[in-house]
Protein backbone atom coordinates (compact mmCIF):
# COMPACT_ATOMS: atom_id res chain seq x y z
CA UNK A 1 0.00 0.00 0.00
CA UNK A 2 1.19 3.51 -0.69
CA UNK A 3 -0.46 7.07 0.28
CA UNK A 4 -0.27 9.99 -1.26
CA UNK A 5 -1.41 13.23 -0.12
CA UNK A 6 -0.73 16.85 -2.09
CA UNK A 7 0.78 19.75 -1.29
CA UNK A 8 -2.11 22.43 -1.59
CA UNK A 9 -1.77 26.26 -3.32
CA UNK A 10 -1.72 27.64 0.42
CA UNK A 11 1.80 25.38 1.45
CA UNK A 12 3.90 26.42 -1.57
CA UNK A 13 7.44 27.92 -0.80
CA UNK A 14 9.87 25.89 1.07
CA UNK A 15 8.92 26.24 4.21
CA UNK A 16 5.39 25.74 3.78
CA UNK A 17 5.89 22.56 1.79
CA UNK A 18 8.25 20.89 4.75
CA UNK A 19 5.64 22.02 7.31
CA UNK A 20 2.87 19.82 5.40
CA UNK A 21 4.78 17.09 4.51
CA UNK A 22 5.95 16.44 8.44
CA UNK A 23 2.14 17.44 9.37
CA UNK A 24 1.08 14.92 6.93
CA UNK A 25 4.03 12.29 8.69
CA UNK A 26 2.63 13.00 11.67
CA UNK A 27 -1.34 12.30 11.26
CA UNK A 28 0.38 9.12 9.85
CA UNK A 29 2.20 7.76 12.63
CA UNK A 30 5.49 5.81 12.82
CA UNK A 31 3.87 2.61 11.16
CA UNK A 32 2.91 3.77 8.02
CA UNK A 33 2.95 2.58 4.04
CA UNK A 34 5.32 4.56 1.72
CA UNK A 35 4.43 8.40 1.23
CA UNK A 36 4.01 9.85 -2.11
CA UNK A 37 3.10 13.67 -2.84
CA UNK A 38 2.21 15.97 -5.48
CA UNK A 39 2.14 19.62 -6.34
CA UNK A 40 -1.19 19.91 -6.52
CA UNK A 41 -1.03 23.43 -8.25
CA UNK A 42 2.02 25.71 -9.16
CA UNK A 43 0.36 28.70 -7.98
CA UNK A 44 -3.04 30.34 -6.39
CA UNK A 45 -4.77 31.71 -9.46
CA UNK A 46 -6.90 34.21 -8.82
CA UNK A 47 -8.60 33.54 -12.67
CA UNK A 48 -10.34 30.24 -10.69
CA UNK A 49 -13.06 30.77 -8.45
CA UNK A 50 -12.90 28.17 -6.30
CA UNK A 51 -9.10 29.66 -5.31
CA UNK A 52 -9.57 31.91 -2.38
CA UNK A 53 -6.17 32.69 -1.89
CA UNK A 54 -6.12 35.26 0.53
CA UNK A 55 -8.86 34.04 2.63
CA UNK A 56 -7.51 30.86 2.84
CA UNK A 57 -4.18 32.27 4.01
CA UNK A 58 -6.16 33.87 6.54
CA UNK A 59 -8.17 30.61 8.08
CA UNK A 60 -4.46 28.39 8.18
CA UNK A 61 -2.93 27.89 11.88
CA UNK A 62 -0.32 30.51 13.42
CA UNK A 63 2.07 27.57 12.69
CA UNK A 64 1.42 27.20 9.23
CA UNK A 65 1.60 30.89 9.14
CA UNK A 66 5.19 31.13 10.10
CA UNK A 67 6.76 28.36 8.21
CA UNK A 68 6.88 30.61 5.06
CA UNK A 69 5.78 33.45 3.34
CA UNK A 70 2.51 33.43 1.98
CA UNK A 71 2.48 31.83 -1.70
CA UNK A 72 0.15 34.25 -3.05
CA UNK A 73 2.37 37.10 -2.78
CA UNK A 74 5.12 35.07 -5.10
CA UNK A 75 2.71 33.44 -7.17
CA UNK A 76 5.56 32.92 -10.46
CA UNK A 77 8.32 30.86 -7.92
CA UNK A 78 6.64 29.56 -4.90
CA UNK A 79 6.29 26.35 -6.27
CA UNK A 80 10.29 26.23 -6.89
CA UNK A 81 10.64 26.72 -2.82
CA UNK A 82 8.19 23.47 -3.16
CA UNK A 83 10.48 21.49 -5.33
CA UNK A 84 13.20 22.10 -3.09
CA UNK A 85 11.38 20.72 0.33
CA UNK A 86 10.72 18.06 -1.74
CA UNK A 87 13.87 16.91 -3.24
CA UNK A 88 15.46 17.19 0.36
CA UNK A 89 12.81 15.04 1.75
CA UNK A 90 13.43 12.65 -1.18
CA UNK A 91 16.89 12.19 -0.83
CA UNK A 92 16.38 11.83 3.00
CA UNK A 93 14.67 8.73 2.04
CA UNK A 94 11.41 10.50 3.59
CA UNK A 95 8.97 10.51 1.04
CA UNK A 96 8.38 9.70 -2.90
CA UNK A 97 7.48 12.47 -5.41
CA UNK A 98 5.49 13.14 -8.06
CA UNK A 99 4.98 16.17 -10.00
CA UNK A 100 1.76 16.68 -12.08
CA UNK A 101 1.53 17.36 -15.58
CA UNK A 102 1.94 21.13 -15.25
CA UNK A 103 5.30 21.19 -13.81
CA UNK A 104 6.98 18.73 -16.52
CA UNK A 105 7.77 22.26 -18.79
CA UNK A 106 8.69 24.46 -15.79
CA UNK A 107 10.69 21.44 -14.36
CA UNK A 108 12.57 20.87 -16.84
CA UNK A 109 13.40 24.64 -17.61
CA UNK A 110 14.31 25.22 -14.02
CA UNK A 111 16.56 21.46 -14.10
CA UNK A 112 18.37 23.13 -17.11
CA UNK A 113 18.67 26.79 -15.75
CA UNK A 114 19.81 25.69 -12.44
CA UNK A 115 21.64 22.80 -10.35
CA UNK A 116 19.01 19.65 -10.26
CA UNK A 117 19.28 17.02 -8.46
CA UNK A 118 17.24 15.12 -10.78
Amino acid sequence: MEVQTKVWYTFLGKGRTDFAVKASLAELGESRAPLTVLLHWPRCRRDISWMRCEEEESELSPAAKASGPPPHLDPESAWTGSWEALEELYYSGTLALHIGTWAVLLTLHSCYSRTCGL
